[in-house]
C-alpha cells in the first residue's frame, strides 16, 4: 500500500469510529450542528472537512482527533 492509500484508510477509518461514536450519520449531524447531508457527502468521500475535524475533536472530548481524521493537513502551519 502506498503512502496516499495508507493516508485515505486512515482517513475512512477514523470516519467510521466517528459515526459509531455518535450512533449514526443522522445523530453525528445533530452532534456537529449540521445537516445531515454534509456527514452523508463526508461518507461519501471517506473523509470528513477541515473545519468537521476540528469539532469532531472537541464532540469525542480527543478521543478522536483532527490528526486522526484528516493525517493529510499540516495542522501544525496550517
Amino acid at each position: 500500500m502506498n503512502p496516499l492509500q495508507m493516508i485515505k484508510q486512515q482517513q475512512r477509518e477514523s470516519l467510521d469510529k466517528l459515526i459509531e461514536f455518535a450512533g449514526s450519520r443522522y445523530a453525528l449531524a445533530k452532534l456537529m450542528g449540521i445537516k445531515s447531508p454534509s456527514v452523508d457527502g463526508w461518507h461519501n468521500r471517506g473523509r470528513t472537512s477541515k473545519k468537521g475535524a476540528i469539532k469532531a475533536e472537541h464532540i469525542t472530548d480527543g478521543k478522536l482527533t483532527r490528526y486522526d481524521l484528516r493525517p493529510d493537513i499540516d495542522w501544525d502551519n496550517d
